[in-house]
C-alpha cells in the first residue's frame, strides 16, 4: 500500500511540484507509476497547489512493507543557493564529473577561489538529498561586451551516487528560471556527443542544437585521452527575459 508525505520546501522558488512530479515519475518504469501520479495529483489538489503559484511541495513516496516498516523509494531533491561552505562538496562533485572523461576538457577541479571568480554570482544552486549536497548548477558569462550581458553558459554536475534521480533536471530547470529572473535571455552549453544523457536533458528543457564544433579541443584525460574531440553547441533563447 502506498502512502505519501508532503512538506513545504525550504527554498520555495524551485518549480511547481505538479510539473516536477509528473516529469520525474513518467520517466520511471515502475509498475505503480500511473497509480502514483493519480494519488499525487489528488493530494496536490487537496492542498490547493494548482491554484496558488507560490505554494510548492516536496513529495516522498514510501512503500509499507509486510513488516510494517517504511522503505523509502524516492525523495525529491531540495534546491537552495550555493554557499562558500559548500566548496568541498561542489569541487568533489566536479572531480567526479571530470573522472567520467565526458563532462569537460578540464582535467582537475580548480581552487574554490578560481571557481568563485569564474562563475556568476547569480543562479548558483546546489541540490541536496537527505541533507547531503549531491549536485550543483551555475552560470558563467561569455563576454565582457555589454551587448552580451544577457548571455551565459550553463554548468550542471551531479554526484555519481545521485545520478538517475532527476537531480540534474531539477537543477537545470531552476537555473533556467533563476536566469530569466536575472534578465539573462540566452543560455548556451557545450556537450560532448558521447554525453547523450546531457544532450537529451538540454533538449528536453528547450535548448536547441546550433551546430557541431569539430575537433575543437585536445583531450588530456579519460578514455579518449590524446584525441581531438567534437563539441555539440546548444542554446536556449528565453521567451520571458530580454523582451
Amino acid at each position: 500500500m502506498w502512502r505519501y508525505r508532503t512538506g513545504a520546501s525550504p527554498w520555495h522558488k524551485v518549480m511547481p511540484v505538479s510539473g516536477f512530479v509528473q516529469g520525474f515519475w513518467l520517466r520511471r518504469t515502475w509498475p505503480q507509476t500511473v497509480k502514483t501520479l493519480i494519488a499525487c495529483n489528488s493530494i496536490l489538489a487537496q492542498h490547493g497547489t494548482h491554484s496558488s503559484a507560490r505554494r510548492f511541495f516536496l513529495v516522498t513516496a514510501t512503500n509499507t512493507e509486510s513488516d510494517g516498516h517504511d522503505s523509502a523509494i524516492l525523495t525529491s531533491p531540495v534546491l537552495r543557493p550555493m554557499r562558500s561552505s559548500d566548496s568541498d562538496a561542489v569541487l568533489s562533485i566536479y572531480e567526479e564529473g571530470i573522472a567520467t572523461g565526458h563532462a569537460t576538457f578540464a582535467d582537475a577541479a580548480p581552487s574554490w577561489e578560481d571557481f568563485d571568480a569564474g562563475h556568476m554570482q547569480e543562479c548558483r544552486l546546489v541540490a541536496e538529498l537527505e541533507g547531503v549536497v549531491v549536485g550543483w548548477g551555475t552560470l558563467s558569462g561569455v563576454s565582457s561586451r555589454c551587448v552580451y550581458r544577457g548571455v551565459a553558459e550553463t554548468s550542471v554536475y551531479v554526484a555519481a551516487a545521485a545520478r538517475g534521480r532527476a537531480v540534474g533536471r531539477a537543477l537545470m530547470s531552476a537555473v533556467i528560471s533563476e536566469s530569466e529572473a536575472a534578465d539573462i535571455w540566452t543560455l548556451q552549453a557545450g556537450c560532448f556527443p558521447e554525453n547523450e544523457g546531457s544532450l537529451r536533458l538540454h533538449q528536453a528543457l528547450g535548448f536547441r542544437v546550433v551546430g557541431l564544433r569539430q575537433k575543437i579541443g585536445l583531450m588530456t584525460h579519460g578514455p579518449l585521452k590524446g584525441q581531438w574531440r567534437d563539441v555539440v553547441f546548444l542554446e536556449r533563447r528565453s521567451t520571458r527575459a530580454g523582451r
